[in-house]
């Protein structure tokens, strides 16, 4: 199989992989999941790119869709990732 991170350039993969293990550390606190704007707040940029890496090394992460409410009272479905096999 093809290694997926040949592709990032030098000096990235320090941060990349301390991203990924800031996603992992916050999925593990928080077994409810962790959204677009937790990982934002986390100073994560791309959550799908990271929850892709991780999916990657094998780690079983799930999405479950919620609906929120947004401000104009319509509901919008958001994407939360959770940590399978903790708990």
């Amino acid at each position: 199989m093809r290694d997926l991170f040949t592709h990032i350039p030098e000096g990235e993969e320090d941060r990349l992989g301390t991203q990924r293990r800031e996603v992992l550390e916050y999925l593990r606190i928080h077994p409810d999941g962790m959204t677009r704007l937790d990982a934002l707040n986390e100073g994560v940029m791309q959550i799908q790119t990271r929850i892709f890496e991780l999916r990657a090394k094998g780690y079983s992460i799930r999405t479950d869709w919620r609906e929120v409410m947004k401000k104009n009272g319509k509901t919008a479905r958001i994407g939360v990732y959770v940590l399978e096999g903790i708990g």
